[in-house]
């Protein structure tokens, strides 16, 4: 393979990674919020347990973040 095409292929490795990250900003937190919203206990632990597995530990911003887009999703409801 010639350098530039070797170029070519990091930088295409690059976007894709940082589109994947913006895609997945906040990983199961939207769902787990919704569910919260919703007061879907099964589905919040689902999306807990799978935050966890995927991201670790559930951090003091992530709770916040949390907190946040509940009050979003019940003042938008109102």
């Amino acid at each position: 393979m010639s350098p530039e095409w070797t170029k070519r292929c990091e930088a295409s490795v690059s976007i894709k990674t940082l589109l994947h990250m913006s895609k997945y900003e906040h990983g199961y937190l939207p769902k787990i919020a919704y569910h919260l919203f919703k007061q879907n206990d099964a589905k919040v632990e689902y999306f807990t347990k799978r935050q966890i597995e995927r991201y670790g530990k559930v951090t003091d911003d992530q709770r916040w973040w949390l907190l946040e887009e509940i009050h979003r999703l019940t003042e938008q409801a109102h």
